[in-house]
């Protein structure tokens, strides 16, 4: 009869430690998404910055786009500017009224018109916060894959 004995501590404490490299490189990368995703969107085309809701009152967009903290698994990409949800997913077409007693202003080419109210003909969704988000996503899928194959022939 062959007895052998088998220590199965040293591969435990082996793979606790990959789990723990493995853990902390994921959250890594998690934060470089993150960052990417708000780098992509401030660096986005589709809006001007300047278009805000009152003068005075205005957020530039932009200047706006933050990351929030979430999980060690996830991270949140937000525009906090008031505007931000009108230019992202667009506007149906709609009246807009000037307050009671007041008039609209606005300027076609060189003649100022005053107007009680007018009609929006909507916009276009801009979806900027959604094209960052998915072209990091991408981005952090493929760092992924490449530390699991790195963990899997114990590169790291």
């Amino acid at each position: 009869m062959i007895r052998a004995a088998v220590n199965p501590w040293p591969a435990i404490r082996a793979l606790q430690k990959m789990q723990t490299t493995f853990a902390a490189g994921v959250t890594r990368e998690l934060e470089r998404a993150a960052d990417d995703a708000v780098a992509r969107a401030r660096a986005t085309r589709l809006f001007k910055d300047g278009a805000g809701p009152r003068r005075g009152q205005r957020q530039h967009l932009r200047e706006s786009i933050r990351k929030e903290r979430g999980t060690a698994v996830e991270s949140r990409v937000r525009a906090t500017a008031p505007h931000a949800r009108f230019v992202q997913e667009g506007t149906r077409a709609h009246r807009i009224e000037a307050r009671p007693g007041g008039t609209l202003r606005f300027v076609i080419g060189r003649t100022t018109f005053f107007r009680r109210s007018v009609w929006h003909p909507g916009t276009k969704p801009r979806p900027f916060l959604t094209n960052a988000a998915a072209a990091s996503e991408r981005q952090l899928r493929r760092e992924l894959k490449r530390m699991i194959g790195d963990v899997a022939r114990g590169n790291r």
